[in-house]
């Protein structure tokens, strides 16, 4: 579902492609990203929404930091940096690139 502030409004928007618990989520220039949440052998650990085109689409993810549940996460600088049990991840959507040396 969807939340239209403007009108005060719930609409049905597109699904996930998987169901999600803990998931990361941030807004990037526009989009709404969301990793984890999934077990880590899912097939879209990461997908990004475009609300304009009302479009999920899965985001290239690194196969070894597939974290299932985030604790917690906030975008900075356009990036979106994700903690998870055992470490974290930052995703970086310009270049479409994971680090996670900064844990």
């Amino acid at each position: 579902w969807s939340f239209h502030p403007l009108s005060n409004r719930w609409e049905e928007g597109a699904p996930m492609s998987v169901a999600r618990e803990f998931a990361a989520t941030g807004l990037i220039l526009g989009r709404i990203y969301v990793m984890g949440g999934c077990p880590p052998g899912c097939s879209s650990w990461a997908e990004v929404f475009d609300p304009r085109t009302n479009v999920w689409d899965p985001v290239p993810s690194p196969l070894d930091k597939r974290y299932k549940w985030m604790h917690g996460n906030v975008v900075l600088s356009e990036k979106l940096y994700c903690v998870a049990d055992m470490g974290g991840i930052v995703f970086d959507p310009r270049r479409l690139s994971w680090d996670s040396s900064w844990i």
